[in-house]
């Protein structure tokens, strides 16, 4: 498996070590596309306009809450290479989850 990225240049981890990102708490996620190729879309008319992939990116980002009733979503923002945003996780660790986590599918 590791020999997919033995070519490829890869950043260190700005994750703390030892830290449970699935405790309750704000994050900070980013998602970048690959070789920053500008697939969400472009900036015009001093505005972003996003293109069908990035479409579909604002879609499933607001409909993570839908999948995961204990996320909230905060502010985000989408750019042509990638997006940020912030979630938060509000889950009582105390009460077990009911149901299984589940990703939309792409289709």
């Amino acid at each position: 498996m590791y020999s997919f990225y033995r070519k490829r240049r890869r950043h260190n981890s700005l994750r703390y070590p030892g830290r449970d990102y699935s405790l309750p708490g704000k994050y900070f996620v980013t998602i970048c596309t690959a070789d920053k190729k500008e697939w969400f879309g472009t900036i015009a008319n001093g505005g972003m306009q996003l293109s069908d992939t990035g479409s579909i990116a604002y879609r499933f980002w607001c409909e993570i809450p839908d999948h995961f009733p204990y996320i909230t979503l905060d502010e985000f923002i989408i750019m042509s290479n990638h997006m940020h945003g912030i979630i938060i996780i509000n889950r009582n660790l105390k009460k077990p989850m009911v149901g299984s986590l589940h990703a939309t599918n792409l289709k």
